[in-house]
């Protein structure tokens, strides 16, 4: 195998590969990256069996082959290589040269004969998103998945979609995350993907700005297959049913409050500093009349702040989690936002002031 490539252009591909690279893998055919040259084509291929990416770059090739080479000892290499034409040369005894300027490697490569088979998907009849929105909607629904992958269903997000919107959920127990956008396909279905793959694809999404504006996506078996740009990924789909969400969000509320959520965010985040992780960050929501009094308190101190609010209902005591309200206020972009409550031991719900774009529920602290 023999081939040439930019500097630049093989680094940024690496950096969307590394995505699918397994650090914690006992297979250690994991750890590399597989690269194949075929007639001026580059194809890199990386997967930790959860996620599978696979990048597509044009390069100048007199010799066509495949390789396995390890992804940290070559990724290393590209980057502080020198931003210039870089050559490489793979022998018979999987001995790879690379050259650059005055710089010579020589790394002992893998046989590519074990490297797992990855599906290549037709696009032909996917769906088609903004992958901006697609991209948005993981932002805004990610922080409320389980982050313990041994704990299934909650560790993921659920994707829904039908003919009038794309629809993200994710729950881990303590609080909800709905996020939506409205669509026209025609296409009704629904599955589940890891939170920390939904992550990764969002990374690659970031990292593809200048490939393309949308996304395709479409599911088969037991994976969903998306296109970006030059990138397919392959995502595991997690087995088993989703909670019925919808019934956890109260049908009613009797406790109405309308406040700007950078001045909500900011106080909650002063009080965050008395709180102690052992007993739930616990911050106290006093709301009385026409204002909102955010107190914590410890050993080393305490904080009372007060936010101007817009309230109908009656006054109300709540603790909170402060780490769970700040997850939730911290990815909503809106100036002004609405929280719902019934009582001190029920849900609060964060929804925008117009409009149903999302949806957050928080589970409350018992204030002693």
């Amino acid at each position: 195998m023999k081939f040439s490539c930019n500097q630049s252009k093989l680094s940024k591909s690496l950096n969307i590969i590394s995505k699918a690279i397994s650090t914690r893998t006992t297979m250690p055919i994991l750890k590399g990256i597989l690269l194949e040259v075929e007639d001026g084509m580059l194809t890199l291929t990386a997967s930790d069996l959860d996620i599978s990416v696979i990048r597509k770059m044009k390069v100048d090739s007199s010799e066509n082959g495949k390789i396995v080479v390890n992804a940290k000892i070559f990724t290393d290499i590209i980057r502080k290589l020198p931003s210039a034409d870089i050559e490489f040369v793979v022998d018979d005894s999987n001995k790879m040269e690379i050259k650059c300027l005055n710089t010579d490697f020589e790394i002992i490569c893998i046989s590519p004969d074990e490297f797992p088979s990855i599906y290549r998907e037709n696009f032909d009849d996917a769906i088609s998103f903004h992958k901006e929105t697609f991209k948005e909607l993981i932002r805004r629904t990610q922080f409320a998945a389980h982050p313990d992958e041994t704990r299934g269903i909650i560790s993921g997000i659920l994707i829904e979609m039908n003919k009038e919107y794309l629809k993200m959920v994710a729950i881990d127990g303590y609080r909800m995350a709905i996020n939506k956008a409205v669509t026209n396909i025609d296409s009704e279905q629904k599955f589940v993907i890891s939170a920390r793959i939904m992550g990764e694809l969002s990374k690659i999404i970031n990292d593809s700005q200048d490939e393309s504006d949308i996304i395709k996506i479409k599911k088969n078996g037991k994976s969903l297959a998306a296109l970006i740009g030059n990138n397919e990924v392959n995502l595991r789909i997690i087995d088993g049913e989703f909670l019925q969400y919808n019934e956890m969000v109260p049908t009613e509320s009797s406790i109405h409050v309308k406040l700007n959520r950078k001045s909500l965010n900011e106080a909650i985040d002063r009080a965050s500093i008395f709180t102690i992780e052992g007993q739930n960050n616990l911050i106290k929501l006093n709301i009385k009349d026409q204002n909102m009094k955010i107190s914590s308190k410890s050993q080393e101190g305490s904080v009372v702040e007060e936010v101007m609010i817009e309230k109908t209902g009656q006054d109300i005591e709540i603790g909170f989690n402060a780490k769970y309200l700040i997850d939730i206020l911290k990815v909503i972009e809106d100036d002004e936002i609405m929280l719902y409550f019934n009582s001190p031991v029920t849900p609060c719900v964060v929804t925008p002031i117009d409009g149903d774009d999302y949806l957050f529920l928080v589970l409350p602290v018992r204030v002693k």
